[in-house]
């Protein structure tokens, strides 16, 4: 399975013209995590609205960056929390805003209920760009 996500995301028939955002299309990592999601039946959002706290999904999260803030990750969870709580999205656009390193792949936008939208990028970026230090 892995390799057949790899061949179709990082090939060269995926890589974008030179001084674009990113190497590669953002929009197949897309289809192919929706591809995945749908196939794994996991439900379409992180949180889905009838699960409780004891998920079936089990607890997990996943991290990006606020592109306005890189000092601070924004979780996307499995489950939901009290304090701290992060915009229940799509399964696949919380692996697109994880995977937003714009060496390889464009940021995206997400908003939640009431906000305006807020264009992540992956949680990395803190990591490899030194001068955020």
């Amino acid at each position: 399975m892995y390799n057949s996500l790899d061949g179709a995301i990082f090939s060269n028939n995926n890589r974008k013209w030179k001084r674009q955002d990113g190497k590669y299309k953002a929009s197949t990592l897309e289809n192919k995590v929706q591809e995945l999601v749908s196939e794994k039946n996991p439900g379409e959002f992180m949180i889905d609205s009838w699960e409780s706290e004891y998920s079936s999904k089990g607890k997990a999260f996943v991290c990006a960056m606020p592109a306005g803030n890189l000092a601070q990750p924004q979780r996307f969870r499995t489950y939901p929390v009290r304090e701290s709580a992060s915009a229940n999205c799509k399964i696949w656009e919380a692996a697109r805003a994880t995977t937003a390193d714009p060496t390889f792949f464009k940021r995206i936008a997400l908003s939640r209920e009431g906000h305006v939208k807020e264009e992540f990028v992956g949680a990395g970026v803190d990591v490899i760009i030194p001068a955020t230090k």
